[in-house]
């Protein structure tokens, strides 16, 4: 993910599990910049689509409230 100073606290969920990624504050100030690589629990996927979600629970303080969130593959 990255990190920027309109970016939101978010967390990862997939549609059979609950959440995959606690929340994590992605605010940064002034540059945008790599969370780095996060280290998610090995899963079984069974073949076929697979849906993950990100949503936006809260903003750091200093943050531009646009409620942005940024994924770098």
């Amino acid at each position: 993910m990255t990190k920027a100073r309109d970016y939101g606290i978010v967390q990862l969920r997939h549609v059979r599990w609950r959440t995959v990624k606690a929340a994590g504050d992605l605010y940064n100030d002034p540059d945008v910049i790599t969370t780095g690589v996060l280290d998610f629990p090995p899963r079984l996927l069974k073949a076929g689509n697979h849906k993950l979600s990100v949503e936006i629970v809260a903003m750091n303080p200093r943050a531009v409230k646009a409620y942005m969130f940024g994924l770098t593959m």
